[in-house]
């Protein structure tokens, strides 16, 4: 399995998922893992411009080698204040912007025992 940015020329503002059975022949997902708008605490949501370096956090590695599911997403972010088109320029066109690294706690699966 990876998680991947999109950047030119595979796409501007998407987040990729791959898989692959054998380790030569890969999956992209048509879906994308995580999206660019980000939901702070207190209701409040910004559009990332640029959304990189997925990292994803597991709380356990088994003996086996199997980890639990993950935890929190880390990604690297660019916003840069200002409008949408000053925040393009900076993040994107520049690659200048002011980045900072966010982290989303994922949804855990409830097991009823």
């Amino acid at each position: 399995h990876m998680l991947a940015h999109g950047m030119c020329p595979s796409g501007f503002m998407q987040a990729r998922y791959m898989y692959s059975e054998d380790g030569k022949q890969w999956v992209t997902s048509p879906r994308q893992p995580y999206g660019y708008r980000v939901e702070l605490e207190g209701g409040e949501s910004r559009r990332m411009m640029r959304v990189e370096r997925p990292q994803l956090f597991f709380n356990t590695t088994h003996g086996d080698g199997t980890v639990s599911d993950p935890l929190v997403l880390y990604n690297g972010v660019c916003e840069d204040g200002g409008n949408l088109v000053s925040k393009f320029k900076r993040c994107v066109l520049d690659q200048a912007g002011m980045t900072w690294t966010l982290a989303r706690p994922l949804k855990q699966a409830v097991v009823l025992v």
